[in-house]
């Protein structure tokens, strides 16, 4: 058996252990203080961001500052406590603007001989009703016959042709073409062009006629795409995007390819890689984009960038999710 401790050393051991106690006593009281303190930082900081359920596509509104105060306000609702509505219109003392009449026409619609009758006799003018209407008066499409001279030199056979300004092919004016071209780029349908142009301007088109001319306006604005196109590739950065749209009920993408001053706008029935390697095989430079696989192919050359806005998002979804994980 060991030796038996002496009244002076075993009080020193429980002296020792006393004052260890209270040392450890101490730090963890500062501990638990420094994690509630840190706490108060993180809520006060997680309350700052925004969460997504979806990193790549946050909605306007889903901060926890906003989720909470729409809770207050349920909650206030449900107890009868809503707060008044704020007052809709105008502010208070604020004199207003409307839009000035000033009519170039003037038309008067009367009865004629078919007067109204009220029981059994005439009725008499009353009064006048006075009402400005902005209208747009209808316009009808009609052919135009275009002579356009021409000159042949006498010694060499050249033939130059006057300055018309009409367009190089078909039998539609820059107008008319112009209005097609504009509807189809707000995805108006073909039928729907066919019918807007006949409702409009009294002229009825083939679908395929107005086909015919939306090719020849892509025929016409290629070159300037080509050269939006060499100017973007030859940029030494450029930053790449899609978004979804449907077209004649057929879902595409929209494909965004931004250089500095440039931006080419693609529109093809696939997201996949192949628009990439259509439009940017072989490119060289820096690419910025979100995190779609797509872009993974700009990797190997060390220039890919993801976009800081989209890595600060998903460091804020990992975060708050992160926190508020029990096992946190």
């Amino acid at each position: 058996m060991g030796r038996r401790l002496t009244n002076r050393e075993l009080n020193e051991a429980l002296g020792e252990a006393a004052r260890m106690r209270d040392e450890y006593k101490a730090k963890y009281t500062a501990a638990m203080q420094e994690i509630d303190r840190l706490k108060r930082i993180a809520e006060c900081l997680i309350s700052r961001l925004t969460v997504y359920e979806n990193s790549g596509t946050p909605p306007s509104a889903n901060s926890l500052d906003w989720k909470q105060e729409k809770k207050e306000k349920a909650d206030a609702r449900k107890n009868g406590e809503a707060p008044a509505r704020k007052r809709s219109g105008g502010v208070k003392g604020h004199k207003g603007t409307s839009r000035k009449h000033a009519p170039k026409r003037k038309k008067r619609h009367t009865f004629g001989d078919l007067r109204p009758k009220c029981c059994g006799e005439c009725m008499a003018l009353y009064d006048e009703l006075i009402r400005d209407i902005v209208e747009i008066p209808r316009v009808r499409a009609f052919e135009v016959r275009h002579i356009i001279d021409r000159l042949r030199c006498l010694k060499c056979g050249r033939i130059v042709e006057a300055d018309s300004g009409l367009p190089r092919k078909g039998s539609y004016g820059k107008n008319l073409v112009g209005a097609i071209a504009e509807m189809r780029s707000l995805r108006i349908p073909m039928a729907g062009i066919v019918t807007a142009i006949d409702s409009i301007f009294g002229y009825r088109m083939a679908t395929s006629t107005v086909n015919n001319v939306l090719a020849r306006v892509g025929d016409a604005l290629g070159p300037a795409a080509e050269a939006i196109l060499g100017d973007v590739r030859a940029s030494p950065s450029l930053g790449v995007d899609e978004s979804g749209m449907s077209l004649d009920g057929k879902r595409g993408w929209v494909h965004t390819i931004q250089s500095g001053k440039n931006i080419a706008i693609i529109y093809h029935r696939s997201r996949g890689g192949e628009v990439m390697d259509t439009y940017l095989d072989g490119y060289g430079g820096c690419v910025t984009s979100d995190n779609y696989s797509v872009y993974k192919r700009f990797d190997p050359g060390g220039k890919h960038q993801i976009c800081w806005v989209h890595e600060l998002r998903n460091a804020r979804h990992v975060a708050t999710r992160s926190w508020a994980h029990p096992d946190a």
